[in-house]
């Protein structure tokens, strides 16, 4: 599926969704089955600009403030999406695991947790309005695919993938959130990414697919959506 024609502008898709929907399966056998693609990964290890901030914020037992995570989030994505805009104009497909939709989701609506006596606290939505917008002024997706598991299953899967050896920096970071904060940030995923739909400073295309079924048919379902833009 690379783009042959270097005069022609690849595409930039992400994959998304909570802890063990499957993205990371669903990028490794893109990549297989697609050698050509260009994949990237949020904090990945092979980017020596993200592992200093990884490795302080996910192998410490500090408590990190919210906007301290915030804007670790949001300053791997600044540092990602030069590499990301230059692969595209060389006429590059590239698949991302996750985008500027997981900051919303997880910050934004998995922290803006109850408190006692009925207040909330909210981390700062403008500025993270802000920074989306900024980095939709420099390259924004052709395509964002949603899996949509419960919050049942994504511990199910969290569960089993900590029992391997090492098991996962994210699952071990946010293995202390209780289900409430992974509903909320699954209904920030479904709230944000339809509002691509219809305001025309953010529109493209976007999928939601069910990632309970078979890694197969999750794949049929994902090459799908992506062929309709390729």
């Amino acid at each position: 599926m690379q783009n042959k024609n270097l005069n022609k502008r690849g595409k930039f898709i992400v994959l998304e969704g909570i802890d063990g929907c499957g993205k990371d399966t669903q990028q490794k056998i893109l990549k297989e089955k697609f050698p050509d693609f260009e994949c990237f990964h949020v904090l990945d290890e092979s980017k020596k600009h993200t592992n200093t901030l990884r490795d302080a914020m996910f192998k410490s037992d500090y408590k990190w403030d919210t906007m301290s995570e915030m804007l670790m989030f949001w300053a791997d994505k600044f540092e990602t999406i030069l590499q990301i805009k230059k692969a595209i104009e060389q006429g590059k497909n590239v698949i991302m695991n996750r985008w500027e939709l997981s900051n919303l989701a997880y910050q934004i609506y998995g922290k803006n947790t109850p408190m006692p006596g009925g207040k909330v606290e909210k981390v700062d939505e403008e500025f993270a309005r802000f920074m989306q917008a900024k980095l939709d002024a420099i390259l924004k997706p052709d395509l964002y695919i949603l899996y949509d598991i419960s919050v049942e299953e994504s511990e199910k899967r969290r569960i089993a993938r900590s029992n391997k050896a090492g098991g996962n920096q994210t699952d071990n970071y946010y293995e202390q959130s209780k289900k409430d904060f992974f509903e909320r940030v699954i209904t920030g995923y479904k709230t944000e990414i339809q509002k691509y739909k219809g305001t025309p400073t953010r529109i493209c295309n976007y999928a939601i697919i069910n990632g309970e079924q078979s890694k197969e048919k999750v794949f049929e379902d994902t090459l799908n959506e992506i062929r309709k833009i390729i």
